[in-house]
């Protein structure tokens, strides 16, 4: 499959990404089956694509994971889970504060505190960056002018965005 195909005055060249499940190891149902095939074949195109893989169990776990996250994940944006924890930024020289990051994290009425690099992922994936970036935002900037009214000497606040947050009208 790796050979050119000429279209009318255009070269193309393609390149295949199969997942392959296997019957009756994976299942009998044929929905099921499609499925298994879909998850693999997605894991093919993550491995660069032009590549095959075998289904299995480990792929289901992860998309199910993937799932409880997202469905999850908009609740914690509903009920404001969403939390900004500050890293302040010193100066070298003065060893004065000269601002603070905001840095995200989920509060799970379950789990506890998670941390982004178990969420943001998914949130990238599924959209959910953009109202979890505005709330970031909002969060951020409201607790940056508390922390001056109290007096905080703080001149800069730096808030990590997605670039899908760029594109977001």
């Amino acid at each position: 499959m790796n050979a050119p195909i000429r279209l009318l005055s255009h070269e193309i060249i393609i390149t295949p990404s199969i997942g392959i499940t296997m019957a009756p190891a994976d299942s009998l149902n044929a929905d099921i089956l499609l499925k298994n095939a879909d998850l693999a074949m997605y894991k093919a195109k993550s491995k660069g694509r032009n590549n095959y893989q075998f289904f299995t169990e480990e792929m289901n776990a992860k998309a199910n994971r993937h799932l409880d996250i997202e469905n999850e994940l908009r609740k914690a944006l509903e009920k404001d889970q969403i939390e900004i924890h500050f890293q302040p930024q010193v100066s070298i020289s003065t060893r004065a504060l000269v601002g603070v990051e905001a840095l995200v994290r989920w509060r799970h009425p379950e789990r506890g505190l998670i941390y982004p690099e178990q969420f943001i992922q998914v949130a990238e994936e599924t959209g959910l960056i953009i109202p979890l970036g505005w709330q970031i935002m909002r969060q951020s900037c409201k607790q940056w002018c508390i922390m001056k009214s109290k007096g905080l000497e703080i001149s800069k606040l730096g808030v990590n965005l997605s670039a899908r947050q760029f594109r977001d009208p």
